[in-house]
C-alpha cells in the first residue's frame, strides 16, 4: 500500500505541485480560509474557476461540524485541490469536515471520492451524519469526515503563513430595568415632544408605526423639530378616523410607503392615547416631507443607541425588534435544513437522466432549482 510520504512526492515530481506555492491561513471562529499564493511574491494565483485559488470552511450554526463552502485550486495544476481539502479538514480539528449541504459540484464530489475508501491512503477517517444513517455508504454527502494523524500543515510549515481574525463582540443594549409607573410624571415627558402644531382636524391622541425591512431592520426618521430626534413613522389621527387609519395616513404622508397588516403591539395612555403599530407590509420608494422629517435610517437593533429616541418608543422597538428576531431564527433554520435533506437525497440517487423535451444536453445533479434564499437554491 502507498503511504502518504509516497503519495505527496508523487505529487511533487509533478510540474507544479504542493512544494510550489505558498498557503495563507486566514483563522475565525466561524470561518477559515486558505489561499493558495505564489511562492516567490506572495501574491494570489488565479484558480481553474473564476477567482482566485483558495479553499474555504465554514461553521454553520445548525449543524455541529465545519463545511466547504468553497474550494478552487490553482489554474494548471493537479493533485493540489487534494491537498487543500486535507489542510483544511486539520484545521477543522475533532469538530470533523464535510462537503457543503447547499451547493456541490462534480470536480468537489472527485475529491470526496478519494477519502471514502477505508483503507485510503490518507488515513481520514468518516462518521455517517445521524440524519443519514440508514442511506446508503456510498455518497460522501451523508458522512463527516476527520483530519489523519500526523497532519499536511506540519508538511509544508515553511510556506505557511498565519493571520487570525477575532470575532466582533456586539454589545447589546443596556434594558431599562425599571418598571413603567403611569404616576411618574417624568414617564410621560414624551407626550410633550408628540405635541406638534395640531391641524384643525387633528386630535390629541397618537399612532406610531414599526415597519422593517428584509434584513429586520427598523425605519426610523429624523424630525425636523428643534430637537433633532429620532422616531417613528406616524402622528396625530383625525377627527371621526380610527388610529388604523391615521397609522396608514401619517405613514404614507410622511414617508411615501404604502403599508398593510397592522398589528397593535402597544398602548401607552394618559392624558393622551398613543398606540404602536407593526405594519406586515410595506411598499413605495421612501420620500419625506422636508418640514417633518431631515433624514431617514434602516436600523439593526445593535445599532440604536446610536440614535436619540424618547425612552418609551425606544422600550417598545427593542421589545418587538427582539420578538421578530427570536421569531424568524429558528424558523429559518427549520425549512433551511427540510430543503438541506430533500436535495441531498436527490443527489444521492444519481444523475437526471429524465430528458423532458429533449432540452437536457448532459445529465446534471443540479435536481433541485428552488429554495428559500440563503437555503441553497439556484
Amino acid at each position: 500500500m502507498k503511504t502518504l510520504f509516497e503519495n505527496w512526492r508523487k505529487l511533487k515530481e509533478q510540474t507544479r505541485g504542493p512544494a510550489d506555492f505558498h498557503y495563507k491561513v486566514i483563522d475565525s471562529p466561524l470561518k477559515k480560509e486558505i489561499q493558495v499564493l505564489d511562492l516567490r511574491n506572495k501574491q494570489p494565483l488565479p484558480g481553474k474557476a473564476k477567482g482566485d485559488a483558495k479553499i474555504v470552511i465554514e461553521k454553520r450554526t445548525d449543524v455541529p461540524h465545519w463545511q466547504v463552502i468553497w474550494s478552487n485550486s490553482p489554474e494548471g495544476t493537479e493533485g493540489i485541490g487534494t491537498i487543500m481539502y486535507l489542510m483544511a479538514m486539520e484545521l477543522a480539528g475533532n469538530e470533523g469536515f464535510s462537503p457543503d449541504d447547499y451547493e456541490q459540484s462534480d470536480d468537489a464530489l472527485r475529491v470526496w471520492a478519494k477519502f471514502m475508501p477505508k483503507d485510503n491512503i490518507y488515513n481520514i477517517s468518516k462518521q455517517k451524519k445521524e440524519e443519514f444513517k440508514y442511506e446508503g455508504d456510498e455518497n460522501p454527502f451523508f458522512f463527516v469526515f476527520f483530519k489523519p494523524d500526523g497532519g499536511v500543515l506540519r508538511q509544508f510549515h515553511k510556506q505557511i503563513s498565519r493571520e487570525s481574525v477575532e470575532k466582533p463582540v456586539i454589545t447589546p443594549p443596556e434594558e431599562d430595568i425599571r418598571p413603567f409607573d403611569p404616576e411618574d410624571p417624568e414617564e410621560w415627558e414624551f407626550l410633550g415632544d408628540l405635541q406638534e402644531s395640531l391641524g384643525e382636524n387633528d386630535t390629541k391622541n397618537v399612532s406610531k408605526v414599526l415597519i422593517f425591512n428584509k434584513n429586520d431592520e427598523i425605519l426610523l426618521l429624523k424630525r425636523a423639530d428643534r430637537q433633532q430626534n429620532w422616531d417613528l413613522p406616524g402622528g396625530h389621527i383625525q377627527k371621526g378616523e380610527n388610529f388604523i387609519d391615521g397609522a396608514v395616513r401619517e405613514t404614507k404622508e410622511e414617508t411615501n410607503l404604502d403599508i398593510s397588516g397592522l398589528r397593535e403591539v402597544k398602548t401607552d395612555e394618559k392624558d393622551i392615547i398613543v398606540k404602536y403599530f407593526k405594519a406586515n407590509k410595506h411598499n413605495g420608494g421612501i420620500s419625506l416631507d422636508p418640514k417633518e422629517h431631515t433624514d431617514y435610517k434602516w436600523v439593526k437593533i445593535e445599532d440604536l443607541d446610536q440614535y436619540t429616541i424618547i425612552k418609551p418608543m425606544k422600550s417598545v422597538i427593542e421589545t418587538e425588534m427582539k420578538a421578530l428576531l427570536q421569531e424568524i431564527e429558528p424558523y429559518q433554520k427549520k425549512v433551511r435544513r427540510k430543503h438541506r435533506r430533500m436535495k441531498v437525497r436527490l443527489i444521492g440517487k444519481g444523475k437526471n437522466k429524465h430528458n423532458v423535451g429533449k432540452k437536457m444536453k448532459k445529465p446534471s445533479y443540479k435536481r433541485s432549482k428552488s429554495a428559500p434564499p440563503g437555503a441553497g437554491g439556484a
